[in-house]
């Protein structure tokens, strides 16, 4: 027993010393996606004019579908996208669904945006993977009204 004791104490002892700590890369590519799109950066990428501006511009792009707004429709849509090294925006994918026609509208206004200001890694630009929400409501309160 006592031998026993001190075999299996000695294989654990051996075991942690053997364990290596985990390095953290500075950059974490996105699994699922290009690995060379990334979602922690130094300085992510960026609207012209910044949130505002783009709070503007979506706001202004943005079309409430009418069959849902005929039926009292409200909805909240999480769309990610990818914003390439050259500033252009990609490949917008649905997170969150709101229904398809609320979907369908924000892919729409996703396709149409302009150019951003790249995300900087190192002093280079590079790939980055951006999510927004967009909220549909009938009142003129939301963060993203249009009616």
């Amino acid at each position: 027993m006592k031998y026993g004791f001190s075999l299996l104490l000695f294989c654990c002892c051996l075991k942690a010393l053997s364990v290596r700590p985990q390095t953290k890369t500075p950059l974490s590519p996105v699994l699922d996606e290009d690995p060379k799109v990334f979602s922690v950066v130094n300085t992510q990428p960026m609207f012209p004019g910044g949130s505002d501006a783009l709070k503007v511009w979506v706001e202004k792009t943005l079309r409430y579908p009418v069959l849902e707004e005929e039926q009292n429709q409200e909805a909240y849509v999480v769309v990610a996208f990818w914003v390439t090294h050259d500033g252009s925006v990609k490949n917008g994918r649905i997170v969150r669904s709101g229904g398809d026609l609320f979907d369908q509208e924000v892919l729409r206004v996703i396709r149409f945006m302009p150019r951003w200001i790249p995300g900087r890694e190192n002093g280079r630009s590079i790939s980055v993977r951006y999510t927004m929400p967009v909220h549909f409501r009938l009142v003129p309160d939301s963060l993203y009204y249009k009616r």
